[in-house]
């Protein structure tokens, strides 16, 4: 604990666990498929993954998923 404690502060490794879920398949399989008939490139799907702070989809929480499908059910391009 003492190692770890001074590389990291020990108020980090006393705070509760915190729990989070990730996207499921499900999530995932229709962001892509909204990505794909909302007619978004890839570019901008990777531009709207950084709103969230990740790179993938497999690294969305099942909110943001939920958010982010919200959001493209929305969509209208152009």
């Amino acid at each position: 604990f003492d190692y770890f404690a001074g590389h990291f502060g020990s108020e980090k490794l006393d705070r509760p666990a915190e729990i989070v879920t990730f996207a499921t398949k499900e999530q995932r399989d229709l962001l892509v498929n909204l990505q794909d008939s909302k007619g978004i490139s890839d570019s901008s799907f990777r531009k709207a993954l950084d709103n969230y702070g990740v790179k993938s989809t497999k690294s969305l929480t099942t909110e943001q998923a939920t958010e982010f499908i919200t959001r493209l059910e929305k969509y209208n391009a152009g």
